[in-house]
């Protein structure tokens, strides 16, 4: 077998595992937001669960950090650099699949051997109702008047005529709008902090490549724990509005946004700027991603039934919006460093900066209702 279709049946192998993965993580991430709404009709307590969720999700990263860290460390005996992994540590990193697959199936069963979900028989409190104006004009009322637009205004005698008139809501795109501007600041974030690091980092100390990460991830972890604590004990109602938390969350990013534009290389202090910036990225982005999946669970509301419709409408355009966003920097990547030297610095001050004005933008159009935190 030549080289070509050695690469090629490589291709293939790949690419189907990463489907079949892509296709499992899409199943269980729809099916586990899904039932959020089903534990609580309540925004606050669906605002609870949403931040509890995402803590736990942030503690797994830093869990499999820790894991290929005991794993990795030792290895090699010179320092962690990004050009010291390679095909030589494959048996570290099948270890640690096996490892974090094991911990996944364990949480798995006692996931579903310890929650009890409450189920009605018509899947909704309002399955009966029918809308008695045409769509168009409920909706439009609906966004006038500020309130949320139920999922029981779109009922007909057909399912697939109510899923048709969903499509046609324009707040179901806003909210994916929001909570895709959230995530993908988080993708971009994780994905391109390292690389600038690697590239544009002038000292000698090389673990910052592994640490400003982990710095993020602590940072996301606290944000989204004393979410809660926040919203609870704050003197007034516009601190626990969750409105000003997003654009609170949303500064904190555009400040780590400055940092990395205004962070001169070879300078003094570009250690301290770089985890400065790594830990409002984490903050902002652990505010926004759980405002913005609160507003998809009030956009359910009580029609459960809708909710891994909803779901799986805004984490769609979540996942292919963050695919070509990647594929479209790394596209636009000069050939040569020396043509675009200050290129991924750019990438993470603009195109995450970007992001972040979009969410704010966006965020002043939904409905208060969306918005409500109890």
């Amino acid at each position: 077998m030549n080289r070509s279709s050695t690469l090629f049946v490589q291709l293939v192998y790949y690419s189907s595992l990463i489907i079949l993965f892509q296709m499992g993580w899409a199943l269980t991430q729809i099916s586990h937001l899904s039932i959020i709404p089903d534990l609580s009709e309540s925004p606050r307590h669906r605002a609870e669960l949403t931040a509890l969720r995402y803590t736990a999700s942030v503690f797994a990263n830093i869990l499999v950090y820790v894991i290929a860290w005991l794993f990795l460390h030792g290895s090699n005996s010179s320092s962690i650099r990004m050009d010291l992994i390679g095909p030589q540590h494959s048996l570290q990193f099948r270890k640690i699949a096996l490892v974090c697959s094991f911990v996944g199936v364990v949480a798995s069963i006692l996931f579903y051997c310890l929650l009890q979900v409450r189920r009605t028989s018509s899947g909704g409190k309002h399955s009966d109702q029918t809308s008695t104006t045409p769509l168009t004009r409920t909706i439009k009322s609906t966004e006038q008047n500020g309130t949320t637009p139920s999922l029981s205004m779109f009922r007909t005698s057909s399912n697939t005529s109510v899923y048709i008139q969903m499509f046609k809501c324009s707040m179901l795109y806003k909210v994916s709008i929001l909570y895709t501007t959230s995530r993908l600041f988080l993708t971009i974030s994780l994905i391109y902090v390292p690389i600038y690091i690697n590239e544009y980092y002038s000292g000698t100390d090389s673990s910052i490549v592994a640490s400003v990460p982990l710095a993020s991830f602590l940072a996301s972890l606290a944000a989204s724990l004393s979410l809660k604590s926040f919203q609870s004990c704050a003197p007034s109602s516009l601190w626990r509005n969750n409105q000003f938390l997003f654009v609170l969350g949303s500064l904190a990013g555009l400040a780590g946004c400055v940092i990395i534009l205004w962070t001169p290389f070879n300078a003094d202090q570009q250690v301290l700027n770089v985890y400065a910036a790594a830990i409002c990225f984490g903050l902002g982005s652990s505010v926004t991603m759980v405002i913005s999946l609160c507003s998809t669970a009030n956009l359910v509301g009580s029609d459960t039934q809708y909710g891994a419709f909803i779901y799986s409408t805004v984490t769609f355009s979540d996942k292919l919006l963050n695919g070509v966003a990647v594929i479209l920097i790394e596209y636009l990547r000069c050939e040569s460093k020396e043509l675009c030297p200050t290129y991924y610095r750019q990438v993470l001050s603009y195109v995450n900066g970007a992001l972040s004005i979009i969410g704010i933008v966006i965020l002043f159009t939904l409905p208060k209702r969306l918005l409500a935190s109890h």
